[in-house]
Parts: C-alpha cells; sequence; structure tokens
C-alpha cells in the first residue's frame, strides 16, 4: 500500500488548489495544513519502503536489518503523517460546515476529506505490508537453505526439520488447531529434559508418532521418550501414548508451558479407553501474574479512556464559552496523542483541558448546550487501538504458516472493519447533533450505536482472539465496548 501513500494525492497538496482560484477561501486553515503534511510527506525515503525492498537480502540476517531499518523509519516518519492529516480533516470539517462558503470551497472540502482518510488508512496498511513482505522473503530464505527443502536437499519439508519440531510456536500452532477441532488427532512424540534443560513435545498431524520421538531424541541426545496420539477437549490435553511411561504428566508441563498453550489438565489414556495418569498442567494465577501481562490498572488506553470518559460530562456542563471551546480543542489534540500511542502527552493534555473547565465553570451556568466533538477522538482512539491490537494477533498468526490461522488473521480483520464501518460513519456527523434544528438524529444514532454493541458481544472470533494462546495481551472487545457504552451515554443525556 506504499503506492497508495507515495506521490502524495493531488487533493492533499496546495498547490494543486492555489491554481483552482476561490477553491479554498481566505483565512481558512487548509493551505498552511496541506502544506505542513506535503513538507514531511516529502521528507520520507519512500523508495526504501517501496515493495521489493526485501529481493537484495541474501541472508536472514541481512532481511532482518533491512526490516529494522525500514520499520524503525516507517514509525519515525510515516506514522506520524496520520497526526499531519487528522489536522488537514479538522480544518476541512470546518470548511465544510462553513454556511457561507462557495460551492467550489464546499467541493473542495469534501474532496480533501476523502483524500485524507484514504491516506491515513494506507498509512496503517503500509506497516503491515512491510512485516508481510518480511514474513515472506524469510520463509523463502528458509526453504531454500541447505536441509530445509531447498538447494540440495530431497524433497524435504520445513515442518519435518528437527530443529523445527523443537520450536515451541510449532507446538502452539498444533495445540491451537487442536483446541478448534475436538475431533482433530494428531501423532505426538516428547523426550525427558536433561542437564537442567526442560523437556521437549512436539505435534505433527503427517508424521508417525515413532518417527517424532526418535527424531527428538536425535536432536536432543536424549533417549527417554514417548510417542502416540493427541488431542484436545475443552481446556484438557489429552494423550494416548504407545507404551506408558511413568511420570509423563508432570514432564510435559513445562513444555506444554513454554509454548504458551492454557490447559488445566494433561490427562493420560489408555489404549482400553481408560485414563490411567492425570494432573494440572500449569499454575494458571502464576501465569496471570507474569510480569507484562495488561491489567485494567496498568493499561495506559484504559486510563486515558477512563478520564476521558469523566470529562466528557463536565465539558458538555461548560456551556459555550470561549474557555469550553479551548477545552474542546485540546480534548481533540489529546484523542489523536493517544491514537499515535503518546499516552503521556494525552493525559497532559488533557489535564490542560480539565483546568480550562474549571475556568469555564466560573462564568456560566448554562448547562443546556451539550457537545458531542471530544466522542470523535475517544473512538478515533478505541478503534485505532483495536485494530493495531488485531493486527499484532496476526501478525503472530501468519508467522506459523498455516493456512487455517490465515484464514483466521483475515476473518478476524473483516470482523472489526464490519464493527467499525457503522461507527465511524455516525461519528463523523457528530457535529451535526450541536445543531438544534435535527434533535431527532441523537435516538436513532443511539438505536445504531446499541445494536453494534449487541453485534460485538455475540461475536466469538473477537472473543476467541482476546483469550489467544499465542501470547499476544488483547483487549478488543473490552476497547470497543467501552467506547460505544460512552457514545451510548452522551447520546442518551
Amino acid at each position: 500500500m506504499i503506492d497508495a501513500i507515495h506521490p502524495c494525492p493531488e487533493a492533499l497538496t496546495a498547490t494543486h488548489w492555489e491554481k483552482r482560484k476561490g477553491s479554498l477561501p481566505a483565512g481558512s486553515e487548509l493551505p498552511a495544513r496541506l502544506k505542513s503534511l506535503f513538507r514531511k510527506h516529502e521528507a520520507v525515503d519512500w523508495k526504501s519502503l517501496a515493495a521489493g525492498w526485501s529481493r537484495s537480502c541474501e541472508t536472514p540476517a541481512a532481511l532482518e536489518q533491512a526490516f529494522a531499518e525500514r520499520e524503525r523509519s516507517y514509525r519515525g516518519q510515516v506514522l506520524p503523517l496520520k497526526r499531519e492529516a487528522t489536522e488537514v480533516t479538522a480544518a476541512a470539517q470546518q470548511l465544510a460546515k462553513d454556511k457561507s462558503a462557495a460551492k467550489a470551497s464546499l467541493e473542495a472540502a469534501r474532496s480533501i476529506l476523502e483524500a485524507a482518510k484514504r491516506y491515513a488508512e494506507a498509512i496503517d496498511v503500509g506497516g503491515l505490508d512491510l512485516r508481510k513482505e518480511f514474513d515472506r522473503a524469510h520463509s523463502g530464505l528458509a526453504a531454500r537453505a541447505p536441509g530445509n527443502g531447498g538447494a540440495g536437499a530431497a524433497g524435504g519439508d520445513d515442518d519435518d526439520a528437527g530443529s523445527a519440531l523443537l520450536d515451541p510456536r510449532r507446538l502452539l500452532m498444533q495445540l491451537t488447531l487442536c483446541k478448534r477441532d475436538p475431533e482433530r488427532r494428531v501423532q505426538f512424540g516428547c523426550v525427558d529434559g536433561h542437564d537442567k534443560q526442560p523437556g521437549v513435545l512436539a505435534l505433527h498431524p503427517k508424521i508417525g508418532a515413532r518417527k517424532l520421538m526418535t527424531t527428538l531424541q536425535a536432536e536432543t541426545g536424549v533417549k527417554t521418550g514417548a510417542c502416540g496420539t493427541a488431542w484436545v477437549e475443552g481446556t484438557e490435553l489429552m494423550l494416548q501414548p504407545e507404551k506408558p511411561l511413568a511420570g509423563l504428566v508432570k514432564k510435559l508441563r513445562d513444555p506444554v508451558k513454554a509454548s504458551g498453550f492454557r490447559v488445566t489438565r494433561i490427562v493420560l489414556w489408555n489404549a482400553d479407553g481408560t485414563v490411567f495418569e492425570q494432573a494440572a498442567a500449569l499454575d494458571d494465577d502464576a501465569a496471570a501474574a507474569a510480569p507484562g501481562a495488561q491489567t485494567p490498572a496498568t493499561d495506559p488506553l484504559h486510563a486515558f479512556t477512563t478520564r476521558l470518559k469523566a470529562f466528557l460530562p463536565l465539558l458538555a456542563a461548560a456551556g459555550n464559552t470561549p474557555q469550553a471551546q479551548a477545552a474542546k480543542r485540546l480534548a481533540g489534540e489529546a484523542g489523536v496523542q493517544a491514537r499515535n500511542g503518546d499516552f503521556a502527552a494525552a493525559q497532559e493534555r488533557l489535564g490542560e483541558a480539565e483546568h480550562l473547565l474549571g475556568a469555564a465553570a466560573a462564568t456560566t451556568g448554562d448547562t443546556s448546550v451539550r457537545t458531542y466533538a471530544p466522542l470523535m477522538p475517544l473512538w478515533d482512539t478505541a478503534s485505532e487501538a483495536a485494530v493495531e491490537q488485531a493486527s499484532a494477533l496476526v501478525v503472530e498468526l501468519r508467522k506459523l504458516d498455516e493456512p487455517e490461522l490465515d484464514r483466521m488473521a483475515d476473518d478476524l480483520l473483516a470482523a472489526i472493519e464490519r464493527l467499525l464501518a457503522p461507527v465511524a460513519e455516525l461519528v463523523e456527523d457528530f457535529d451535526a447533533f450541536e445543531d438544534p434544528e435535527r434533535p431527532e438524529y441523537a435516538p436513532d444514532a443511539l438505536r445504531q450505536v446499541e445494536a453494534i454493541r449487541v453485534d460485538l458481544d455475540r461475536n466469538r472470533l473477537i472473543a476467541a482472539a482476546d483469550e489467544n494462546p499465542l501470547g499476544v495481551p488483547l483487549h478488543i472487545g473490552r476497547t470497543l465496548r467501552t467506547a460505544l457504552d460512552d457514545i451510548a451515554a452522551v447520546l442518551q443525556a
């Protein structure tokens, strides 16, 4: 999608509109905003980010270095352009609401709004495209490596290589697929730990159980092991070894835990269908308290949206004083900063807005004015966070190179898009709610928001993503639900 960003769309360049006399009226902020966006856009090294950048990388190390350089460039130079596009959007919206503006100006504002929206969307997708090219190139280099199915390998398969079977992500992938399909049966092989190294467990749908075990034995140098059939029922891992091995449940706790897959119990079955050993697999309390686990108390997005939620009624009660208008602008800027991940700056800017409201409250007693504008940055922040979280999970799913997981990733992104699109259309019209001639619009919008909230609560795919076993901390449902609740509360006021 880099070609959708560069060259800069004509509608986002001041020179394009300067040639059309009267398109941008005197006093409009748009020319300055467009010039600022274009100046920073041209400062980006777009050539290095163009598709095909990975072709010159001949080794995994060179590829990783090239990707790291481009990712830093993208984060440092391209992502900030979204803020520039947001400021262009705000100026264009202001012009679009000017009832005294000429027809040419209104048409220009609409063209700029549409172009800025596509531009911002392309920036989001461009970052994912960089990662996709890296993943494809990395897989290609691995496939060409001797012994991994490339030149000099006799029909090998990367999944079959002993070193690949030691990768916890391969185990996680197979366990995840088994959990999704309780009827799925795969072969397993395992070996004991050795010299303070934990044991190893491998699952595969095609390789025979004995071959799995002997391959692991050859890779680890450990002879003691077991093999058989494996499946998952709910939160329990079921194993049916060909031969019983004493203490096997205890031996398998570490490799299952290392994969990141959460099970409450490992159960060993005899060939006749009776259980001969079972025990709890993981300490769930300890896992929940693992370092880095996000909780509502430590999640910066949750902290910001909670504070913004408390701020909105205060802003509504502040009337239409100059202080209140300034506070509204500061809240919008805070939303942009939060959307860009700078929560410290967002909190500081929101604090400035709260301080201004103290002055506004002292100069007016009018609480009849309702304002909906701050809900736009609130929803933008929530939707951006939801997409970023989903993208993080998608990246991990694609690394596993499993068609079924690729489809799951595509379905997740599509599900989120279906939820985001109708709300985005609503919040774009929120400024119109302040028009006293359109009071009937709010009840209809409230009904739509409540319907979307019901769809979110019923969406099993998003719920499954939030509980993913890949170790990616997600709270997509909570993020969107909180924002929808905030919007509904204000519409009901």
